[in-house]
């Protein structure tokens, strides 16, 4: 049995721009988290603050949905979930793609000299998933991330456009070797990427569905999905 339809779960930005992406790109009806069936076998994008997340996690271990989970650090971490669960520390394709990358590189850089940066809106608390990733396929504790809120300097210094300041994601690895170096810069600015990847995503599970469990959003990039 396919996919019947789509709900976006949140009232925020982001929850709106993968919304509104998936009414202009998509034939797949988008309903409304209100007004939900709970006999639709559908795929739930929670892009919320995890307020609606118990509710989000019952409808889906009764009707079998997919749940794609946007918001890093929710009780979803340690969910030992009956239903199809992605966790998606990013959702735009190319991080994605690179977070694979990394995940490949997995103890091949430990004897060298490692910085990993991360710099977001000046509103985000919670704990940047993708800089973590990479952290951990580098063999990097979390603690040593350097991570950057003052709108000045990341306008002055790394170079976030001023009308951005206010959503982006900027990473940057340097990897040292004496006089050797290599430096990986990762930038998103505003939402569109992620709503457009978030509905490429969905887009393959129309022919390919998930078995239940825990599954990282990787998992598409190592399956030749994406």
């Amino acid at each position: 049995m396919g996919i019947e339809r789509v709900h976006v779960v949140g009232s925020g930005k982001l929850a709106k721009a993968v919304l509104d992406e998936f009414k202009a790109k998509t034939d797949l009806p988008v309903v409304e988290w209100s007004r939900r069936e709970l006999s639709a076998r559908s795929v739930v994008v929670h892009a919320g603050s995890g307020r609606e997340l118990p509710e989000v996690v019952r409808f889906c271990e009764e009707s079998g949905s997919t749940l794609f989970e946007l918001s890093t650090g929710s009780v979803t971490v340690s969910l030992e979930p009956s239903f199809p669960l992605v966790v998606c520390p990013n959702v735009a394709i190319l991080l994605v793609k690179f977070l694979h990358l990394m995940e490949m590189a997995k103890g091949r850089f430990q004897e060298y000299s490692i910085t990993i940066e991360e710099s977001h809106q000046a509103s985000k608390t919670s704990v940047p998933g993708t800089a973590v990733e990479i952290a951990r396929a580098l063999g990097v504790p979390e603690s040593a991330i350097v991570s950057h809120r003052d709108p000045a300097f990341q306008a002055s210094s790394l170079g976030i456009p001023t009308e951005h300041l206010g959503r982006h994601a900027y990473h940057r690895i340097r990897i040292q070797d004496g006089d050797a170096e290599l430096v990986f810069e990762t930038r998103i600015l505003g939402h569109e990427p992620y709503a457009r990847g978030v509905a490429g995503l969905v887009a393959e599970l129309r022919g390919r569905p998930l078995s239940p469990g825990r599954h990282d959003v990787v998992e598409f990039v190592r399956d030749g999905w994406i």
